[in-house]
C-alpha cells in the first residue's frame, strides 16, 4: 500500500505525456497544412526558392503521425524541385520517401504522380529500363488516371519504344500524349518527343504541320524545341537568314531557361542555411527534453529516496530503543541475583548470562526461537534461575527431562502466550504445538505454569 502514491504519481506522468504528444501531434500535422500551402502558393508564382524554404520547414514538421497524403505532397513537390535544379540523385530519393505516403493515402491518382516523377528522374538519370518499369507500374493503375497523367505515361511509353526501334509505335503512343496533355509540362514533353520522331522518320511534312500547330506557343519547352527544329531544318535548306533568326530567338529562350537554373542554384544555398538552422534546432530541443527528462525523474526518485532515509532513521533509533532495554533487562537481573541467596546466584562468566538474557528475551518477546538447542536452554534456565526462579524451580523439578522445546513452551506457557505465537516463535503449525503440549503434560502438570508468577 506505501507504493500507491508513487503509482499514482507514475500514472499522472503518463497521462500528461501522452496528452501533451497528442497535442504536439495535432499542432504538428496543421504546421505541415500551413507550410504546404504557402510552398504551393510560391510554386504556382514559379518562386521555387521561397517554395522550397517552406517545404523543406514542412518536411522538418512530419511526425509518423501526420497526415499521409500531406507528407507525401511535400516529398512529392521537394523531389520534384531537386530534378529540377539538376540534383537528380536527391530527386529520386525524395520520391521514393512520397511512394509509401501515397499508397497509405489509398489514392490511386495520387500514386500515379509520385510514380510519374520517379519514371521522370530515372530516364534522366538514364536508367532507361528501371524508369520503364516504373512508367508501367503507373500504366497500371491508367482507370483512376487523368488526361495530364496520361498524356505523361504514354510519352514515357513512346520514349522507350523510340529507344529500341518501335518508332511507328512511339509515334501513335506520342501523338496520344500530345493530344491528351492539359498543362505546360505535359504538352512540352509530348511535343518535343513526338517532332524528334519525326525528324527521325524524316517526314518533312508532319514536322512542318506540328511546327505550325504550335507557332504561337507560350510553353517555354515547346518554342525552345520548335525554334531548334526550325534551325536545323532552315540549316539544311540552305535558308541562313532565317536559320539566324531562328537562332536568335532560340538563344532569348534559352537565356530565360539558364535565369531559372541561376534560381535553383540560389534556392540549393538556401536549402543548406535551412538544413543547419534545422539542426540547430534539433540540438536544443533534444537538451530540453533531456532536462524535462531530469526533471521528471528527480520527481518521481526524490520522495523515494526521502522515505528510504527516514525509514532508515526509525530502524537505528529502534535499534538503539532495544540495546537500552536489554541494559535495563541486565541491570534488573543483576540487581534481583543479588537479592537472591548465595546459592541460587549463577556463577558464569558475564558473556553467557549475556547470551541467556538475550535467549530469555527472544522466547518472551515472542522472536524466531526455532533454531535454539540445548545450549540455548542451559543459558536461559541459568538466568532464568535469577529472574523467576519459582518457574526455574518447577522445571528443574520435572521427573523426567525436558527437551528444549518443551522447556521454551513451559517458559511461554508461564508468560500467557497463545498457541498462535508458539507456532509463530517455533516456526511451526498450531497442530505440532498442541502435539507438544499434548507430550509435555504427562511429563509436567502445564495448568499450574500460569499460576505461578
Amino acid at each position: 500500500m506505501r507504493h500507491l502514491p508513487y503509482i499514482f504519481i507514475a500514472l499522472a506522468i503518463v497521462l500528461c505525456a501522452a496528452a501533451c504528444s497528442q497535442d504536439r501531434n495535432a499542432q504538428s500535422d496543421q504546421l505541415v497544412g500551413r507550410l504546404l500551402d504557402e510552398g504551393m502558393a510560391h510554386l504556382e508564382r514559379h518562386d521555387l526558392t521561397a517554395a522550397m524554404l517552406s517545404l523543406k520547414e514542412a518536411e522538418q514538421a512530419i511526425t509518423p503521425q501526420t497526415d499521409h497524403q500531406k507528407a507525401c505532397r511535400v516529398f512529392q513537390h521537394i523531389g520534384w524541385i531537386n530534378a529540377s535544379s539538376g540534383d537528380l540523385q536527391l530527386a529520386l530519393i525524395y520520391f521514393d520517401y512520397a511512394l509509401p505516403h501515397a499508397w497509405a493515402t489509398r489514392k490511386e491518382s495520387l500514386v500515379i504522380d509520385v510514380l510519374i516523377g520517379k519514371a521522370h528522374v530515372l530516364n534522366e538519370l538514364g536508367e532507361t529500363e528501371h524508369a520503364f518499369q516504373t512508367n508501367q507500374h503507373a500504366m497500371a493503375l491508367s482507370q483512376w488516371a487523368d488526361k495530364s497523367q496520361l498524356s505523361t505515361m504514354l510519352k514515357n511509353q513512346a520514349y522507350h519504344q523510340l529507344l529500341h526501334d518501335s518508332i511507328a509505335e512511339a509515334e501513335i503512343n506520342a501523338t496520344k500524349a500530345l493530344e491528351l496533355a492539359t498543362d505546360t509540362a505535359s504538352l512540352g514533353n509530348a511535343f518535343t518527343l513526338l517532332s524528334h520522331i519525326y525528324q527521325q522518320q524524316g517526314d518533312k511534312g508532319k514536322l512542318q504541320q506540328l511546327l505550325s500547330r504550335f507557332n504561337e506557343s507560350n510553353n517555354t519547352q515547346v518554342s525552345y524545341s520548335r525554334l531548334r527544329i526550325q534551325y536545323e531544318y532552315f540549316l539544311q535548306q540552305g535558308n541562313y537568314q532565317k536559320a539566324l533568326e531562328a537562332y536568335r530567338l532560340m538563344e532569348n529562350v534559352s537565356q530565360l531557361m539558364d535565369r531559372s537554373r541561376d534560381q535553383v542554384q540560389l534556392l540549393k544555398v538556401q536549402d543548406q542555411y535551412e538544413r543547419e538552422v534545422s539542426e540547430r534546432e534539433k540540438a536544443e530541443q533534444k537538451w530540453w527534453y533531456s532536462l524535462a527528462v531530469i526533471v521528471l525523474l528527480n520527481a518521481v526518485f526524490l520522495p523515494a529516496w526521502w522515505y528510504s532515509r527516514k525509514q532508515q532513521r526509525l530502524y537505528r533509533r529502534h535499534q538503539q530503543e532495544m540495546k537500552q532495554l536489554r541494559q535495563q533487562m541486565g541491570e534488573k537481573l543483576h540487581a534481583i541475583a543479588a537479592s537472591l541467596p548465595i546459592d541460587h546466584i549463577f556463577s558464569g562468566s558475564i558473556a553467557e548470562t549475556k547470551a541467556g538474557i538475550d535467549v530469555l528475551y527472544d522466547i518472551i518477546a515472542g522472536n524466531n526461537i526455532s533454531q535454539y538447542g540445548k545450549q540455548q536452554e542451559r543459558q536461559a534456565t541459568q538466568v532464568l534461575w535469577q529472574v523467576n526462579p519459582t518457574l526455574a524451580k518447577q522445571i528443574d523439578n520435572c521427573p523426567v527431562p525436558l527437551t528444549p522445546k518443551e522447556t521454551f513452551f513451559c517458559i511461554m506457557e508461564h508468560y500467557g502466550k497463545s498457541d498462535e505465537q508458539k507456532a509463530n516463535s517455533f516456526c511451526c503449525s498450531e497442530q505440532a504445538i498442541r502435539s507438544t503440549k499434548s507430550r509435555l503434560g504427562k511429563k509436567i502438570d502445564i495448568s499450574t505454569l500460569r499460576t505461578t508468577q
